[in-house]
């Protein structure tokens, strides 16, 4: 067995969001006392894998989870030892990718319920899902040039828009087609799997859609998150704040996870389950056209027609994480009145709306350069922190990922569930040992 070869390459934070100080982050007792509180249960330590070794020999089959059918997840999905592992197309830019941890979204549970059959186009089952990977680099093309057999990476595949998923033993990347990076070494397998999908949405939706650059990051911006708990809202949070302290962040979410949006840098919290709370909020004279972000991590109707009256004008940005598919996608099949609907829709909101309406779609385009040069330097740098561990004092930058959150390979199919219930924080974690 062979060790990975160092990667000495430094990454640097990204100037935009570099405004907070060490002395600003939360604290370890803080961290700890938080995570006792809301997770109320131990936290596995998560190792930084220095001594971790990718397969030389790569076998002729994997293990996996398989979706064989649309339908209840407990029948759609399916484990299996004996999938043949992918294998290079050499006509191709592509690396093969031995994965130790793969992130679990969404999109993953929306396709294996057959509720985007529209967008499945491209997969033939049984096949293997699931869109963010961190792992080795076990071979590669003559075409890979920037990607050396052993380094460590980590990316999201244009899933469900091709058939190599993530949640098994190997995963093949074209990197073309899907986001991929080198992982810095100090950050985590487990850790990398959850910026993916979700974090790259955060990151387009507040920092590109709210039109935010060095030039302009000092101006203090009020921004609201709807679904602030999840795994696109805990990102956007943080990044809310990173961008200037000073911001003002509401966070919608649950009460139960109130203290936990607080400590990661909300200026309140709103319980979506308390109507007269939220009703108060939204008629405060104050409030009246006084954000410049509306990110919305639910994309329901009754958000937009609430909120949508709080935006500023001509300045102010609507954007809903809820891509496209979700509209003309989720009945099983593709009709030109859904198409026609949708896009009456995203008019109709765009003339009448104070501000710009806009439909995040993170599920295209290659967005390789904004995970190696934005997003992972920050991480790096310890600027999106998770309290994950327990008796100690090292900090995991992380979402949030507790123990119940990190499940092995086989089990999968709970991942699923918990996703399923729209109650889960952060990131779910597949491990695959």
């Amino acid at each position: 067995m062979d060790s990975p070869p160092t990667d000495d390459t430094k990454h640097t934070a990204d100037p935009l969001i570099t405004e907070i100080t060490h002395e600003e982050e939360i604290s370890d007792n803080h961290s700890m006392k938080h995570t006792q509180e809301t997770v109320n249960k131990a936290i596995p330590v998560i190792d930084y894998y220095e001594n971790e070794v990718y397969s030389k020999e790569i076998p002729k089959y994997m293990r996996g989870i398989q979706l064989v059918k649309y339908g209840n997840l407990a029948e759609s999905l399916q484990y299996s030892e004996s999938i043949p592992v992918p294998k290079l197309d050499h006509k191709k830019s592509q690396i093969l990718v031995q994965v130790k941890a793969a992130g679990v979204n969404p999109i993953d549970v929306k396709v294996a319920s057959g509720n985007i059959k529209f967008a499945t186009y491209a997969l033939s089952l049984p096949t293997v899902i699931g869109a963010d990977f961190a792992g080795f680099v076990v071979d590669k093309t003559d075409k890979v040039v920037d990607f050396d057999v052993g380094d460590h990476v980590c990316g999201t595949q244009r899933f469900p828009f091709t058939s190599h998923g993530t949640h098994a033993e190997y995963t093949l990347v074209d990197i073309h087609d899907a986001t991929v990076a080198k992982k810095p070494k100090v950050i985590p397998f487990e850790t990398a799997a959850a910026a993916g999908v979700a974090v790259i949405a955060a990151y387009k939706g507040i920092i590109e859609q709210g039109s935010i650059d060095d030039a302009n990051k000092q101006e203090k911006r009020s921004i609201i998150i709807v679904g602030a708990s999840g795994g696109v809202g805990n990102y956007a949070l943080q990044l809310s704040r990173l961008i200037n302290r000073d911001n003002t962040v509401i966070a919608i979410c649950s009460a139960k996870n109130a203290d936990i949006n607080l400590s990661f840098g909300a200026t309140k919290t709103i319980d979506y389950n308390n109507k007269e709370e939220f009703e108060e909020f939204v008629k405060a004279s104050e409030h009246q056209e006084a954000f410049d972000i509306i990110l919305d991590c639910v994309g329901s109707n009754e958000y937009f027609d609430k909120l949508s009256r709080l935006l500023k004008k001509k300045d102010g940005v609507y954007c809903s994480t809820v891509g496209l598919l979700e509209y003309f996608g989720s009945h099983g099949k593709f009709s030109f009145s859904a198409a026609l609907r949708l896009l009456c829709k995203i008019g109709y909101r765009s003339m009448t709306l104070n501000g710009r309406y806009t439909v995040l779609n993170t599920l295209t385009g290659n967005s390789s350069d904004i995970l190696k040069r934005k997003i992972l330097p920050i991480i790096e740098n310890k600027r999106l922190i998770a309290p994950i561990v327990t008796g100690h004092s090292t900090k995991i930058v992380a979402p949030i990922i507790s123990n119940n959150s990190i499940i092995p390979l086989k089990y999968a199919h709970e991942a699923y569930k918990k996703i399923l219930t729209n109650h889960t924080y952060g990131k779910i974690i597949l491990t695959i040992d």
